[in-house]
């Protein structure tokens, strides 16, 4: 990254690379690279491992076989596995659990591990580093919780109850002892401090106590959202858009009725009201401009978008993050904005799971939930940065003098920086402007629905397709 962006910015690979005292790694991605040589050369850290558990999403059993073959040459105690999920889901977690002698490293974040998503596309990633209790004296930090305990779940248990669901699922790669060995190492490490919530989504069914996906997206944001800010407007950028139908006869998109209900107002969740909603989704336009040109990796339904196009918004990092306008975004998240003051965040989601019922979960008449994949990710509020003081969350854009990280205002509020490289309030999509998706196979994207728009297939011309 360029020099005025580098404090806002951070190679996932280089979070890895801590030397010295790692015992043991879990990698959790959905795809990753073919040759262990490659993966070792991008995260030489890793190496020093006593074990490492690879949960991937590759359900080829033959080719998790060679994949586990290949990285025992490298470290021999390796389990390597991709979890059963139901038909259509998928392992599309991205995360590392580094263990080191007193300490533990969560990493979450959005990359599959290949060079297209770790160098050439814009990426999201949290980190934190949480003691190990023996440093402490065998008990738990005397630091006060960053989340209310008796509101929502704390982040050491669900990320304890998200690896038990998936070791359980790992289609026998991790026996019953072992499971327990792993967990019990999780265990070691006193995670009250933790900066975020943690919202995971695990496949199958699932209850409001349960607290996965929309669940526990809704409780978390029940904790730190109140008041006004309940009807701030809310930006939802991902990279791939699943059917929008709803069960039943309802009218309407799983997207506004579900998804963005919840965060347009988790108090009372509702659809959400004229000009409040924001989808950045990069035009094709953006992506023929960016670095890859049209193979970027970018789906949705040409339906759905008829249904949703007022909404769209295009990729535009570049008064914020210049060299991030070309980089198209692999990055999922989700955000409200102070209307006044769109710089200030009321909370901020950096997730695996795209705008899908699998990644999220479709809610049943009882009011389960229903999801298909697993996903990791975390939610970031102000008061939850780990610092002391009343605390400000606000994006780069409008920050004076750059990223710096932190900086503290006048009235001596704390400001705390998620560095959402896109502009806040987004744009809509100029007229004629199609997702790059559509763009791409425009002769198709000109169907009876696009029609309706009146939009023209201009962008017929284009060379390439998306990778989905």
């Amino acid at each position: 990254a360029p020099l005025e962006e580098r404090p806002a910015t951070v190679s996932i690979p280089f979070l890895t690379m801590e030397h010295g005292g790692l015992q043991e790694a879990w990698v959790c991605t959905m795809d990753m690279y073919a040759e262990p040589a490659r993966f070792f050369e991008v995260f030489p850290g890793l190496l020093a491992a006593g074990r490492l558990v690879l949960v991937h999403g590759y359900e080829d059993r033959d080719r998790e076989k060679a994949i586990s073959a290949a990285f025992r040459e490298f470290v021999p105690d390796t389990t390597c596995f991709c979890p059963y999920t139901p038909p259509y889901g998928t392992h599309h977690s991205k995360a590392f659990v580094l263990f080191y002698e007193d300490k533990v490293r969560v990493i979450i974040h959005t990359a599959n591990l290949i060079d297209e998503d770790l160098f050439k596309k814009s990426e999201g990633v949290w980190f934190q580093d949480f003691p190990r209790r023996s440093a402490l004296g065998g008990a738990e930090s005397s630091a006060s919780p960053a989340w209310p305990a008796a509101a929502i779940e704390r982040f050491g248990p669900r990320l304890n109850r998200y690896f038990a669901h998936l070791f359980a699922n790992s289609r026998g790669a991790v026996r019953a002892a072992n499971q327990r060995s792993l967990l019990a190492r999780l265990d070691e490490h006193d995670f009250t401090g933790a900066s975020a919530a943690l919202i995971a989504t695990v496949p199958g069914k699932s209850t409001r106590a349960d607290g996965w996906g929309l669940h526990g997206l809704a409780a978390s944001l029940r904790t730190v959202v109140h008041g006004p800010r309940c009807e701030w407007p809310i930006v939802l950028q991902f990279t791939s858009m699943g059917s929008q139908r709803l069960s039943g006869r309802q009218a309407g998109t799983w997207l506004e009725h579900e998804l963005a209900a919840v965060m347009a107002n988790p108090v009372k969740p509702r659809a959400p009201r004229a000009g409040q909603l924001s989808i950045v989704f990069p035009t094709g336009e953006n992506c023929v401009e960016s670095n890859l040109g049209m193979v970027h990796g970018l789906f949705c339904h040409a339906a759905d978008y008829v249904n949703l196009a007022n909404h769209f918004c295009a990729w535009d990092a570049s008064t914020g993050f210049p060299s991030r306008q070309r980089a198209m975004p692999h990055i999922k998240s989700y955000a409200a904005y102070n209307p006044v003051d769109p710089r200030e965040l009321a909370w901020c989601c950096i997730t695996s799971a795209n705008c899908s019922k699998s990644a999220w979960g479709a809610l049943r008449a009882n009011g389960d939930l229903y999801a298909r994949s697993y996903e990791l990710g975390v939610l970031v509020a102000p008061g939850l940065a780990g610092v002391p003081g009343t605390h400000k969350l606000v994006t780069r854009h409008g920050l004076p003098g750059g990223p710096r990280g932190r900086q503290a205002p006048v009235s001596g509020q704390v400001e705390v920086v998620a560095p959402l490289p896109y502009l806040l309030p987004p744009r809509r999509y100029p007229r004629g402007a199609l997702p790059g998706p559509l763009a791409a196979s425009a002769a198709k994207a000109s169907s009876t629905a696009l029609a309706a728009l009146g939009v023209a297939p201009r962008l017929a011309s284009f060379r390439g397709a998306p990778r989905v």
